[in-house]
């Protein structure tokens, strides 16, 4: 994703979308003793490393178009893949990954991540969807 473009208002951002990982703590140490696992994102340090090696370029593997939608396969690593949706007459972008397996073969636990980076001028306030429950004011 390289911008972002509403057809009804033509407005238009610049959106930068990566992918990465931290290290995942296995919880052994004498501050806390809770590990990363499901629901739990606790990363040993606030190092991150990219998800593709090749600077988080995707590689698009096919595009399909329809009457009511258009969409574009991403592949960013054989375990992390992606599928941008533009539905027609609706104002939204949906963004569907897939995780999976991880490779741990390095012998590292892995908390993923996707990382936005635009210009909107937004105060430092945004929105996430909470398991397609409601939006989070973050």
């Amino acid at each position: 994703i390289k911008t972002i473009k509403n057809v009804m208002t033509g407005i238009q951002t610049t959106v930068n979308q990566s992918f990465y990982w931290y290290n995942s703590s296995t919880g052994n140490n004498k501050n806390a003793t809770q590990a990363s696992g499901a629901y739990i994102f606790r990363p040993n340090s606030s190092n991150v490393f990219p998800v593709n090696v090749n600077g988080n370029n995707a590689k698009i593997v096919s595009v399909y178009e329809s009457d009511m939608v258009s969409e574009v396969h991403q592949y960013f690593a054989s375990w992390l893949t992606q599928v941008v949706r533009l539905y027609k007459r609706i104002p939204a972008i949906e963004l569907e990954y897939t995780v999976g397996p991880i490779p741990v073969r390095d012998g590292l636990g892995k908390e993923i991540i996707s990382r936005f980076n635009s210009d909107l001028s937004s105060d430092s306030v945004w929105y996430t969807d909470a398991n397609g429950r409601e939006m989070q004011k973050r």
